[in-house]
């Protein structure tokens, strides 16, 4: 049977807003249930198991790995996260009662891009966060850790105070490896600006 495209796409605005939202219960967008990995269809379960050794492997942990059940109004799917400990980042997978793969995507400080698996799968064996180039949002937003300490949406930029406090601010890009010091967070964030203008 046919995954109802509505249904899909009710689950992948979910996804989006588990992405977006960046907060410690953030589980509650997923409108569903947590389960066991014992509780999905096989194919689905091998992806939790995967995500579990990517963020767990012998020596250290990175992360974790869940697996949600939506709740009946919205149809059966399973959606399995594997994300990283600040939960900032990870992929999920979307499947179908019988374990048909529906959807996948990589998420990143607040954004979701959707992507075939092997390319999300691939991108995570190494244990770090996605790289921001994945991520393109038109217009650049913040997701606030602290009220000095804010990522941009997609996670290329950070802004944080300088390690000698003194020195105002530090404006981080992922994508070159620069960091840009600014004398204040305003700073950081018209120069973010700038940048992400230039593409």
């Amino acid at each position: 049977m046919a995954t109802d495209t509505k249904q899909l796409n009710s689950a992948r605005a979910t996804i989006e807003a588990f992405a977006r939202a960046y907060e410690p219960d953030r589980n509650i967008h997923l409108r569903g249930r947590e389960i066991g990995p014992e509780s999905l269809p096989a194919p689905a379960r091998t992806a939790y198991q995967f995500y579990f050794d990517v963020f767990n492997p012998p020596d250290d942990t990175y992360g974790l790995s869940h697996a949600f059940e939506q709740l009946p109004e919205d149809g059966t799917l399973f959606i399995v996260i594997g994300n990283g400990l600040e939960s900032g980042w990870g992929a999920v997978e979307i499947y179908s009662p019988t374990g048909e793969l529906l959807a996948t995507a990589l998420f990143y400080a607040g954004m979701a891009v959707w992507l075939d698996q092997n390319t999300a799968r691939q991108t995570l064996a190494g244990h770090s966060p996605p790289p921001p180039s994945l991520f393109k949002p038109a217009k650049l937003e913040w997701i606030f850790y602290t009220h000095e300490y804010a990522f941009s949406v997609g996670g290329r930029f950070t802004a944080r105070p300088h390690y000698d406090n003194t020195l105002g601010t530090v404006l981080e890009d992922r994508n070159t490896g620069a960091q840009h010091p600014c004398a204040t967070f305003a700073n950081a964030q018209a120069l973010a600006g700038t940048i992400h203008a230039q593409g």
